[in-house]
């Protein structure tokens, strides 16, 4: 009997022994699938997360092309024939003209800023869009200032030469019987056609012409256009708008370009501290052949500045700007 329940006892142990080790056993195996459970959710989590910010943040851009725009400008502009706005997007292939005292400045991602002077008309030959490509403006007709902050792969076309830049400031004009004449302000420039080459080199205004035959070695006589084309003042313009992004808006007439600069200067600052009379004598020389003198007069005895008011002479005087094509006496005319 005592055998008997020993047996039974002995057997008892033996099944808590085996419950223990299922329980055990299977308690293990739940573990391991709660923690391969977590792990697939760890790995499903940092893969979303990638996801997430691999689509938050831009592809990384090796090369950024060239983009344009009208910086500043006066007067009648006009791109692929149509009235301009500050801040238009200029592209390659887009013809830019200017009229009679207007002027607009073109600023570009690379650096390079043109001022387009009045009467004169351009073509964006090509944007730079990787870092192997030539950024190339044509100057159909007219002339420009160039700055190049940077320097890069530009050129300056006309139809009798190319001006290989770079990063420089230089003045571009061409003239009749298919001449073009450069102004090497700073910098390093080539200036050459299929059969002539110039390096330059300058530090201050050097002027050179080029025809399709050769170079023009008597320049005495193209100095003085040259120098109404541009001035110090007007590269300083350039160099500081390469250290901004907003356009400015709507400028006046820039008078620092004309051959009557001094006078102009002169009756300004005469207008300015309300001294409207001696203004106009100031005038009196050039007010018939210059169209910003004549506005200026008009102007002074319209407001009756320092002066008694004479709307009747004073449209007089406006019209005789308007019919020159000047644009603030047109704008005034028909605000009237």
């Amino acid at each position: 009997m005592k055998t008997f329940l020993y047996l039974e006892l002995f057997l008892v142990v033996i099944l808590g022994f085996v419950i223990s080790y299922k329980v055990a056993e299977k308690s293990n195996t739940i573990k391991k699938e709660v923690y391969t459970i977590v792990k697939k959710s760890e790995v499903k989590k940092e893969l979303v997360k990638t996801k997430v910010d691999s689509e938050s943040k831009p592809a990384e851009i090796k090369n950024i092309a060239t983009i344009g725009k009208i910086f500043k400008k006066y007067g009648y502009v006009f791109l692929n024939n149509k009235k301009t706005n500050l801040s238009d997007v200029v592209s390659a292939g887009d013809i830019i003209k200017t009229s009679a005292y207007s002027y607009v400045i073109l600023k570009f991602s690379n650096g390079a800023i043109l001022r387009i002077n009045p009467n004169s008309k351009i073509k964006i030959e090509n944007l730079e869009n990787t870092k192997d490509d030539t950024f190339k403006v044509q100057l159909l007709i007219g002339s420009m200032l160039s700055h190049f902050s940077k320097r890069g792969k530009f050129k300056i076309n006309t139809e009798t030469a190319t001006v290989g830049v770079r990063g420089t400031t230089f003045f571009t004009e061409t003239l009749a019987k298919k001449q073009t004449v450069i102004c090497a302000c700073h910098g390093e420039i080539n200036f050459y056609n299929k059969g002539n080459k110039k390096g330059i080199s300058s530090d201050h205004h050097q002027v050179f012409s080029l025809k399709e035959k050769g170079f023009v070695k008597n320049i005495k006589s193209l100095v003085p256009s040259v120098k109404t084309g541009h001035n110090d003042d007007g590269i300083a313009e350039l160099k500081r708008i390469s250290k901004r992004d907003d356009v400015l808006k709507e400028s006046t007439f820039d008078y620092m370009y004309s051959k009557n600069n001094t006078i102009l200067k002169s009756a300004i600052e005469l207008i300015e501290k309300k001294k409207g009379k001696k203004a106009i004598r100031v005038l009196g020389k050039i007010s018939r052949k210059d169209a910003y003198a004549s506005f200026l007069i008009g102007k002074v005895l319209y407001e009756g500045i320092g002066i008694k008011k004479d709307k009747k002479f004073a449209v007089k005087w406006l019209k005789i700007s308007a019919k020159k094509k000047f644009p603030a006496a047109v704008d005034y005319l028909s605000a009237l």
